[in-house]
C-alpha cells in the first residue's frame, strides 16, 4: 500500500469494467493507467485483472481486493472532508431529515439560537414523510419516529412524544368535554394505510364501529382541522399547545431517534448540529414526566 494512486487507478478501472473508461474517470490515459496497473500487480505478485477485447474482468485476487479499496476510497474522502476541506471552507453544509411537524413545532422556533451559536453552518431541513438514506449520505443527520436499522449509522434515542385527545375551544362549546365515548363526535383521522396502528386502533375501537367524520393526508392538515374547530383528533402532544387536552390515551409514546453516518460522529459541524437537535426534542421528555 505504498502508493495508495495505484490503487485509486484500481478502482477506477474495476468499477468501470474497462481501462479506458476508467481512465476516463481518473482523469489519465490508457496507456498510464494500463502501466500502472501493471506495476501494482507486479509490486503484488498478483494478477488483478483479465484483459480482453471487450475490457477487463476481475480475477479472484482482483475481486478480493476490490472491497479493501473502496474501503480505503471511502476512508480517504471522509478524511479530505473532515481534515482537509472542511477544515479551510468557512461555511459547513448540513442536511438534516425528519419529519414535517418536528421542524415545523420543535426546531423551527429555536433556529435563531442556532444561528447565533453557529454562524458558519447552513442547515437544509429537509421535511419529508419517506425516510431518508442517512448510510448512503442522502442527509448527514435525521430524527426519527422509530428505531433506526441502518448499517453504517450511529443512533440514539433522545426524546419520546406522547399522544392526546384534542380539540379547540370552539368544538368542545359546542360539543362537550366527554369524550368516553367517540361515536357521537366528529372525529379526523390519516389515510386508511395506518388503520392498523395502534394511534388509529385506539380511536377506532372508541368510535364503536362508526367511520371517521374526516380523512386527512398529512398530520399537518390533522392539526389544522382541529383548530377549526370542525373536528377532534389525536395528535402528538408536541403539536396541541393551540387546543385543549380532553383525554391522555393509554398508548405507548413514540421514540425519537437521532441519526448519524458512523464516519461523521467526530466532525465538528456535524457534531454542534446534533447537539443543537437533541436539545430542540428535550422537552418532550419533561413533557412525559410531567404526564
Amino acid at each position: 500500500m505504498n502508493n495508495w494512486d495505484d490503487f485509486r487507478l484500481f478502482l477506477h478501472a474495476a468499477e468501470a469494467g474497462s481501462l479506458a473508461r476508467g481512465a476516463q474517470t481518473a482523469g489519465c490515459s490508457t496507456a498510464t493507467m494500463s502501466r500502472r496497473l501493471g506495476q501494482l500487480e507486479s509490486r503484488l505478485g498478483l494478477r488483478l485483472v483479465h484483459r480482453h477485447s471487450g475490457g477487463i474482468t476481475l480475477t479472484p485476487e482482483g475481486e478480493r481486493l476490490l472491497p479493501a479499496a473502496q474501503g480505503v476510497a471511502e476512508a480517504a474522502r471522509d478524511l479530505r472532508l473532515s481534515a482537509g476541506a472542511g477544515a479551510r471552507q468557512r461555511t459547513h453544509h448540513v442536511a438534516v431529515s425528519t419529519a414535517e411537524t418536528v421542524v415545523t413545532h420543535l426546531i423551527a422556533p429555536r433556529l435563531a439560537e442556532f444561528a447565533d451559536a453557529h454562524p458558519s453552518i447552513r442547515l437544509s431541513l429537509r421535511s419529508e414523510a419517506r425516510i431518508v438514506s442517512v448510510s448512503k449520505r442522502k442527509a448527514d443527520l435525521a430524527l426519527r419516529l422509530g428505531r433506526p436499522i441502518e448499517p453504517g449509522t450511529r443512533s440514539r434515542r433522545v426524546a419520546q412524544a406522547d399522544f392526546g385527545l384534542f380539540a379547540s375551544e370552539r368544538y368542545v362549546q359546542r360539543h362537550g368535554h366527554d369524550v368516553s365515548d367517540l361515536a357521537p363526535h366528529r372525529v379526523v383521522l390519516l389515510g386508511r394505510r395506518l388503520d392498523e396502528s395502534i394511534e388509529h386502533q385506539w380511536v377506532l375501537e372508541r368510535l364503536k364501529g362508526g367511520a371517521p367524520w374526516l380523512r386527512v393526508s398529512t398530520i399537518s392538515a390533522m392539526a389544522r382541522s382541529i383548530e377549526s374547530g370542525a373536528v377532534l383528533g389525536l395528535l402528538p402532544r408536541y403539536m396541541g399547545s393551540r387546543l385543549q387536552l380532553l383525554a391522555e390515551p393509554d398508548l405507548p409514546p413514540r421514540d425519537i431517534w437521532l441519526v448519524m453516518h458512523e464516519d461523521l460522529r467526530n466532525v465538528p459541524h456535524i457534531r454542534a448540529t446534533a447537539e443543537f437537535l437533541a436539545r430542540c426534542v428535550e422537552p418532550l421528555n419533561a413533557q412525559q414526566h410531567r404526564a
